[in-house]
């Protein structure tokens, strides 16, 4: 078969591999979430951009995430797409540049076209954060974008500049919207470093040198553009010109300046205890005017909603990296959120008082930090590394992943805002079925916490079983002929029968499968079942098939992998005993450049997770899972070529 034969081979079965991932994900739908600071703010500030309103009106929540994710979120709305089939073919578009890339690598067109299964099916992409609105889903693609971009330049090196200009371009961008997308994203950098570097070492006698290295300015550029515009944007908007305010050095400032403060009473795990706030309040004008959101109902209900969740945490005081959230509630409480240089101004003043309070020796401080990033200690070390270890096997092992959704249930409040931006809401609805029957004429509805509940199916039905059991019961003349009902309801919980006689007085009846039966002198009721939809062959087919394509990606990858690192370590030694410096093939150079940036990632989640209990979860590892499958397909890819290559000439006897 020849390369266009194999090409369109390809083309052919990335399309149709494409379609069989958009049909086993096809029940996935958006749960509505309670989540202010994360989905439900992401939703809230896409509705505001689609009505032409930036972030919305301007309060502590305005400013607290990267912003790239409502912009995608609005912009998956325009294109009429529900956000689950969005995300997923974004994704498969990633893993589509991922492997033409590498294509002067790996000309096979089945083998590439193995390369992308292993890029597309990977599991993170259908557990549980793909029924959240959430930026990790986006992140995966963005993060393999990028680094995609990066190996087509060092695979592509010998190319013209205007060869590569559209792969620098897409550097550019795509760098530019995963660093505005989580806050972690310097964790990528190494891995581009590597990449980028190998790419200036292998052209240093190419005689177009300098125009070449004059390109790496473009993706510069433009992420640096990027950033400055969503400054600018929110300078005019909001009256202060930052991106993220947790990144503000204004922000910074005043949250170290009260993290310095030395405690009288030290509490494990949180950055500023109520000992040393006792303090700023006694020193500092600004301080005390957050005495009651600190130290008031929001500091309490920051405090018991975390350390239930977590039993390293204290319940006697706003825990880990929380206080971050409870601090800008309170500054938000204290009424210094009307604007952006409101805030701003406040910030800079707590930390002015604190600070000089600080600097005269009226209390006992520590060197004052420069990021809000916790300082580990030298006696952490042990811990670390265990911590170090458990976040490479979560991830290699794909350890945290789990099908389906395992969320809070769906918030009725928010289902409507939810719907217009993904296109795509998860309905929960029961089937319930039983009988109830009233001595007269009643009308009958359905409630729930927000008012009448609309049902499907029939509130009364024949019902001669029914009818004769009561009349041996003495029941003669109840109004017992149409008294099954058989319905389905969007109603989980807190929902309730209302019966009406003639002269407008109530029963309510609480439907509950734990109490099926109701009797008053009016009404007899009783509840046969309240079990959710039957699951139809093609979900459950659906379901068995993606669960098992977790299980083989969780038996093979940590084998894979290992067998990966030793082949990656056995060349580098030999390379170092032959004291042969050369430039490594690019499959080397991927794998290198995503082990260093796959370790910074872990090991600041190690960090957070000593210092503030920030446990691993997918959220944060999973944006590294694609580049890991990235350098391992290539490396088996080009290393399998060669293999068999060499078997070739092996038998066919030739000593070269």
């Amino acid at each position: 078969m020849n390369h266009l034969q194999q090409r369109a081979a390809f083309i052919w079965g990335v399309i149709l591999v494409t379609g069989a991932k958009l049909w086993l994900t096809s029940e996935i739908r958006i749960v509505p979430l309670f989540m202010p600071h994360d989905a439900e703010n992401y939703v809230e500030h896409a509705r505001d951009i689609l009505g032409g309103a930036w972030f919305g009106a301007y309060s502590d929540l305005t400013l607290i995430k990267e912003p790239f994710y409502p912009i995608y979120l609005a912009l998956v709305h325009e294109t009429g797409l529900t956000l689950p089939v969005a995300t997923t073919l974004v994704y498969a578009l990633a893993c589509v540049i991922a492997c033409i890339a590498v294509r002067p690598l790996v000309r096979n067109g089945f083998v590439l076209l193995a390369m992308y299964v292993v890029l597309l099916f990977n599991p993170m992409t259908f557990g549980d954060l793909a029924w959240m609105v959430s930026r990790s889903e986006l992140n995966d693609s963005l993060a393999l974008f990028t680094v995609a971009c990066a190996m087509a330049i060092f695979v592509r090196r010998r190319s013209s500049l205007r060869g590569l200009l559209v792969w620098w371009v897409g550097l550019g961008l795509s760098l530019g919207a995963f660093w505005l997308t989580r806050e972690e994203s310097i964790w990528i950098l190494p891995c581009l470093i590597v990449i980028l570097g190998a790419y200036i070492v292998s052209i240093r006698r190419d005689p177009a040198l300098v125009r070449k290295l004059c390109a790496l300015a473009i993706p510069i550029a433009i992420w640096a553009l990027s950033e400055e515009a969503i400054a600018r944007i929110n300078q005019h908007v909001y009256g202060w010109h930052v991106v993220v305010e947790t990144k503000a050095p204004e922000f910074v400032s005043a949250y170290n300046s009260l993290a310095r403060i030395v405690p009288d009473k030290p509490v494990d795990l949180t950055p500023v205890p109520r000992s040393s706030r006792n303090i700023a309040y006694r020193v500092s004008p600004a301080a005390r005017e957050l005495r009651a959101g600190l130290d008031g109902q929001n500091g309490n209900a920051w405090t018991q909603m975390v350390c239930k969740a977590n039993v390293r945490l204290s319940c006697n005081d706003i825990p880990g990296s929380f206080f971050v959230w409870a601090f800008r509630d309170s500054v938000q409480i204290a009424g210094h959120y009307s604007s952006g240089s409101d805030a701003r101004d406040f910030y800079l003043r707590l930390a002015r008082e604190i600070d000089a309070a600080c600097d005269s020796g009226a209390i006992r401080c520590t060197r004052k930090a420069t990021t809000i990033f916790p300082n580990p200690t030298l006696s952490q070390i042990p811990d670390f590394l265990t911590t170090f270890h458990d976040g490479v096997s979560m991830t290699t092992g794909f350890s945290d992943w789990s099908l389906g959704h395992n969320l809070a249930p769906v918030n009725r409040v928010l289902e409507g805002q939810y719907a217009f931006v993904t296109g795509s809401i998860l309905q929960d609805v029961q089937v319930f079925q039983g009988w109830l029957a009233t001595d007269r004429a009643m009308d009958i509805a359905l409630e729930g916490p927000a008012g009448i509940v609309p049902i499907e199916g029939v509130l009364r039905s024949p019902s001669g079983d029914v009818a004769a059991s009561l009349e041996r019961g003495g029941h003669r003349r109840w109004e017992d002929q149409n008294a099954r009902f058989a319905f389905a309801a969007d109603c989980l919980s807190g929902c309730f029968f209302l019966v009406t006689d003639p002269q407008k007085h109530q029963v309510k009846i609480p439907i509950d499968i734990q109490a099926p039966n109701f009797a008053t002198l009016h009404v007899i009721y009783h509840l046969d079942s309240a079990i959710s939809p039957a699951v139809s062959y093609n979900y459950q087919l659906k379901e068995g098939t993606l669960f098992m394509i977790d299980v083989i990606y969780h038996d093979v990858v940590p084998l894979w992998v290992l067998l990966a690192a030793m082949l990656l370590l056995g060349r580098t030694v030999r390379a170092i005993m032959k004291a042969r410096v050369t430039v490594p093939s690019p499959p080397d150079v991927l794998s290198v450049g995503v082990v260093l940036g796959g370790g910074l990632l872990i090991a600041i989640l190690a960090v957070l997770t000593l210092s503030y209990s920030a446990a691993y979860s997918a959220e944060y590892l999973g944006s590294f899972v694609p580049l890991m499958l990235f350098a391992l397909s290539l490396t088996t890819a080009v290393e399998g070529r060669l293999a068999l290559r060499a078997l070739r000439l092996r038998l066919r006897g030739d000593p070269t």
